[in-house]
């Protein structure tokens, strides 16, 4: 008796302290898999986590640098804002071909929320 109590109170504190904290919206993962100098990986992605444009450009052999971003703005009914965030990052890194069909990234980048 005493589980079941303890399961009810940790199930309703979980529903009830669901609608307190703040929603995360991942956005896509910057992928590029660069293997050489001038190559350009750009996407633009659209869901849930807004718009996602994405670059990645091979400036050296083994030298890359990337950009991302994240941006939505979405408005209720009633006026209030329903989602909002912007996000953009920048990073540079690494990369190397290790067989003919296999390479490796190493990218360290910052950004910024809002």
């Amino acid at each position: 008796m005493r589980k079941v109590k303890y399961i009810c109170l940790l199930s309703s504190i979980i529903i009830i302290h669901q609608a307190c904290s703040p929603k995360y919206v991942p956005n896509v993962i910057n992928v590029p898999l660069l293997s050489k100098k001038g190559e350009v990986h750009a996407t633009v992605n659209g869901g849930i986590s807004g718009f996602d444009p994405q670059v990645a450009v091979a400036v050296s052999n083994h030298i890359g640098v990337i950009a991302n971003g994240s941006f939505a703005n979405e408005i209720q009914n009633n006026g209030k804002d329903f989602h909002k965030h912007s996000f953009a990052e920048i990073g540079a890194g690494y990369f190397d071909t290790i067989q003919k069909n296999c390479c490796t990234n190493f990218i360290v980048d910052t950004g910024m929320v809002n």
